[in-house]
């Protein structure tokens, strides 16, 4: 199956749409880096960009951890904690004038038309992604939300989609993942499941090869291709 001409599958299917939340739900992350550069820059520091994208959509990578970085600039005046939650809280205010990413309300709608269930499957806590679809009103057109307080491992591990296609008693191949990092394709691919890319501003440099196809917005997100 080449990227752009997905298999459709039967309408007699049990089907399900399982959206990311940070980045493609609500654009959180351009934000966030805006936070960590600024940091960065008081302490005549460049933000190293390139190894935090290597982080977006996991939870806790020791690939990288700016906090770990950032604390060592201020001789450890904070500890890593503490400046985590300084970066939440401030990132937190900072999002609440960010509105929903474009084509969220419209694949909503298209999917509740068609009788499609749908999820939300974060590689972040359960606080953060239940309170800002609270906010939005939203948390009630998902039939679950799994997050990383549910499972013992975060995206690339398919283990966060499996579950959640669990939850909802839909089979891999019925389901459709939308994603905006690299590390959330893997993982839709590692749980056997369709995947549609809408990278943004942060995650554009990523390799999204193995995504069945790569959008600018969910605006373009046409369901024709993937269900009948």
């Amino acid at each position: 199956m080449g990227a752009g001409q997905p298999e459709a599958i039967s309408n007699m299917a049990n089907q399900a749409i399982i959206f990311d939340f940070d980045g493609l739900i609500l654009d959180t992350e351009a934000p966030q880096v805006d936070i960590w550069r600024e940091l960065f820059a008081e302490q005549g520091v460049e933000f190293d960009l390139r190894r935090y994208v290597r982080i977006v959509g996991t939870f806790n990578s020791d690939v990288y951890r700016p906090e770990k970085h950032y604390a060592e600039l201020i001789g450890y005046r904070m500890s890593s904690a503490e400046i985590e939650q300084m970066v939440t809280e401030k990132l937190y205010e900072n999002l609440m004038s960010e509105p929903l990413a474009k084509g969220v309300l419209k694949v909503l709608d298209e999917a509740e038309r068609r009788g499609i269930k749908t999820a939300v499957g974060s590689s972040s806590q359960r606080d953060w992604v239940e309170g800002h679809l609270r906010r939005f009103g939203l948390l009630e057109r998902f039939a679950a939300v799994v997050t990383f307080d549910d499972v013992s491992e975060s995206k690339p591990s398919p283990e966060i989609f499996q579950l959640a296609l669990k939850r909802l008693g839909v089979r891999p191949e019925n389901g459709l993942v939308l994603e905006d990092s690299q590390n959330g394709v893997l993982a839709a691919k590692r749980a056997e499941m369709r995947v549609v890319a809408v990278p943004n501003e942060v995650t554009c440099t990523m390799d999204f090869s193995q995504a069945d196809e790569i959008l600018e917005s969910l605006e373009d997100l046409d369901l024709d291709k993937y269900f009948d």
